[in-house]
């Protein structure tokens, strides 16, 4: 954020038009970055995997339970109480990416990412579709 503080005094930067990407940790961090700045216009999601493109409810059996394990200081500690109940959760990705709308998002996956499905990716797009576009803006999102 101090980064772009900076970027947008210097003039040839347009200010309206500010986009971030990034891939796979950073992919969920530009994903926050796009949900809370208002600055930021578009984003771009490359391989960002579970939880923000794919939802952790239909990852991989043990994914959730395997994630903090691998990686410990990506999540906060209370989401072991979710092992095993994934399917309960009250949020799930989408929701994060449904905080960057009605700003453009482009989500890229690889059909052989072992922690990224396409077919989670396209759930997400689904509960954005009905959840988020549908309900939420009475607009349909493109296919």
């Amino acid at each position: 954020m101090r980064a772009l503080d900076y970027a947008i005094t210097l003039p040839e930067i347009n200010s309206d038009q500010i986009g971030v990407y990034g891939h796979s940790r950073n992919g969920k961090q530009s994903a926050i970055f796009g949900a809370f700045d208002d600055r930021i216009t578009s984003v771009i999601l490359s391989a960002t995997g579970v939880p923000v493109t794919v939802p952790w409810r239909i990852s991989t059996p043990d994914f959730m339970s395997e994630q903090p394990v691998n990686i410990q200081n990506w999540f906060l500690p209370d989401v072991s109480c979710w092992f095993g109940y994934e399917n309960r959760l009250p949020l799930d990705g989408h929701a994060l990416i449904a905080l960057i709308a009605p700003n453009p998002v482009l989500m890229t996956v690889g059909t052989q990412d072992g922690g990224e499905n396409p077919w989670g990716v396209e759930h997400t797009l689904e509960r954005l579709r009905e959840d988020v576009f549908g309900g939420l803006y009475g607009m349909p999102l493109a296919r």
